[in-house]
């Protein structure tokens, strides 16, 4: 888990990060969090279509509501 989401879980629900994975002190690849969620919105709750829009700049997301969380990769070195 990258962070807690929701004010409950004391995470931030709206923002993203630049996250670095390391192997024995050794960096193996780095990546954005950031997520755009405008593909979804037509999917989403008519009280809020807000939360799908201008995710990248003024409303940062880490996850869409109904969206997939993609897989990461690194090949081995």
């Amino acid at each position: 888990m990258i962070a807690g989401y929701g004010s409950a879980a004391g995470g931030e629900e709206c923002s993203n990060t630049t996250v670095t994975v390391s192997v024995n002190g050794n960096r193996v690849g780095s990546f954005s969090t950031a997520v755009d969620c405008v593909s979804l919105e037509q999917y989403g709750p008519d009280g809020n279509p807000g939360i799908f829009r201008n995710n990248t700049a003024g409303n940062p997301r880490s996850w869409c509501p109904g969206g997939l969380i993609p897989s990461r990769y690194f090949p081995d070195r």
